[in-house]
C-alpha cells in the first residue's frame, strides 16, 4: 500500500514540476501523452524501487543510493524510448533536477508519515500503560 501511496505522490509532483519547466519554455508543452509518459514513468520507478526494497538492504546510504540510480535511469531510459525530451545538458539537468526533487519530496513525506505513526503508536502504548497502572 505504501508503494501506491509513494507512486502518486511522485507522480504528482513529478506532474508539477513538468509543468513548472513546461510554463517556464524548458520542457515541451504539458499535454495528455506526457501526462500518459509520466505515469508510466512512475510506476516504473516505483515498481523498481519496491523490488529492490525486496532485498533488504541494511545500509541506508546504500539503499538511497541505488534508489536515485533507479530514478535517474528509469527517467533517461523513459526520456529515450518515448521521446519526451532531447539528450543534451540543457535537457538532461532539468531532467535530473526534477527526479532528484521528487524522490527528495517522496523521502521527506515518507519520514513525515514514519514519525506521525510512531508517536500515535507511543501513544497508544503510553495510554494503555496509563490503564494498567490505574487497574
Amino acid at each position: 500500500m505504501r508503494y501506491i501511496i509513494y507512486g502518486c505522490i511522485s507522480f504528482t509532483f513529478s506532474c508539477l514540476f513538468y509543468l513548472l519547466f513546461s510554463y517556464l519554455n524548458i520542457f515541451p508543452p504539458f499535454d495528455e501523452e506526457a501526462l500518459i509518459h509520466m505515469f508510466f514513468v512512475s510506476l516504473g520507478i516505483i515498481s523498481l524501487i519496491a523490488l529492490i526494497n525486496l532485498f533488504e538492504i541494511q545500509s541506508l546510504i546504500l539503499l538511497h543510493f541505488l534508489q536515485i540510480i533507479i530514478v535517474m535511469s528509469v527517467l533517461f531510459l523513459a526520456g529515450i524510448i518515448l521521446n519526451m525530451f532531447p539528450l543534451n545538458w540543457y535537457y538532461s539537468g532539468f531532467v535530473m533536477m526534477t527526479g532528484l526533487f521528487t524522490y527528495t519530496i517522496v523521502i521527506l513525506i515518507s519520514f513525515i508519515n514514519n514519525r506521525a505513526s510512531a508517536r500515535q503508536i507511543n501513544s497508544s502504548i503510553r495510554a494503555k500503560e496509563r490503564l494498567v497502572q490505574n487497574e
